[in-house]
């Protein structure tokens, strides 16, 4: 099926400038987990006395969230897979989507392909066109010097004055996306979904966003709430024609 594009135009009341994250500065990684190295490896950060909080805390934006009655839109780069893997994971991503689309009433919609250049050096991703409200998403060889980093994401730029997220980054190590098994991929994609919408590590290991890799799909209480508490409420709709994730 023909999917159709999401062409976003937002005006702003005043002129506001945009802060741009640096992915160095708060790093939020997957670790692939095997045999040699098992639940020992534990990669990222664990908030005390909380189960989960955001992934700017320590920051003036900790309270930063996305507009929640704009859509959010996600592209795709997929020049890092082979073709015959495209439909497959365009299929995985739309389904982490809906995912978070039923636990937090956030609207998604597929904006199709946008390439992007991936530095692995600074973790940071450079979109070829820019969209408001948009996760990039990509896929990659290498994304760390640590070969057990299956994916990077989080928040690319905010807007201070409102503490919106006004768009977000995913990338996942290619060579892995194509081995693993289907319930592993959706668990890291919705892992890292989880980053660019704001979110830090949990504590909780039956938690999607636990930082180790496994086999749960569970969006825990803890997670949607906090979520819930990031939701920003915007001014001005912006022009949408698209199929939204959800529906």
């Amino acid at each position: 099926m023909e999917e159709r594009r999401v062409a976003h135009r937002r005006k702003w009341s005043s002129p506001e400038r945009r802060v741009r994250l640096g992915s160095r500065q708060h790093p939020v990684i997957a670790t692939i987990i095997t045999t040699a190295v098992a639940s020992a490896v534990v990669v990222g950060i664990a908030y005390a006395g909380a189960n989960i909080d955001s992934i700017l805390k320590g920051t003036p934006y900790e309270a930063a969230g996305w507009c929640s009655n704009n859509p959010v839109s996600f592209t795709l780069d997929l020049g890092a897979l082979p073709p015959e893997s495209h439909s497959r994971a365009i299929k995985d991503v739309k389904w982490a989507f809906d995912q978070w689309n039923s636990a937090t009433g956030y609207t998604f919609a597929y904006s199709g392909e946008v390439s992007t250049d991936f530095n692995v050096a600074e973790q940071t991703i450079t979109p070829s066109q820019t969209l408001d409200n948009n996760i990039y998403m990509d896929f990659a060889p290498v994304l760390d010097e640590n070969p057990k980093i299956a994916g990077l994401a989080g928040p690319i730029e905010l807007l201070p004055g409102r503490n919106e997220i006004t768009s977000g980054f995913a990338v996942f190590k290619s060579d892995y996306f194509q081995s693993a098994p289907t319930y592993m991929r959706r668990h890291l994609i919705l892992h890292e979904l989880g980053h660019a919408l704001g979110l830090g590590h949990s504590t909780d290991a039956n938690d999607v966003m636990y930082p180790i890799l496994n086999k749960s799909q569970v969006l825990s209480t803890d997670t949607t709430m906090t979520l819930e508490s990031f939701k920003k409420m915007c001014e001005v709709q912006p022009t949408i024609t698209t199929d939204s994730i959800g529906e």
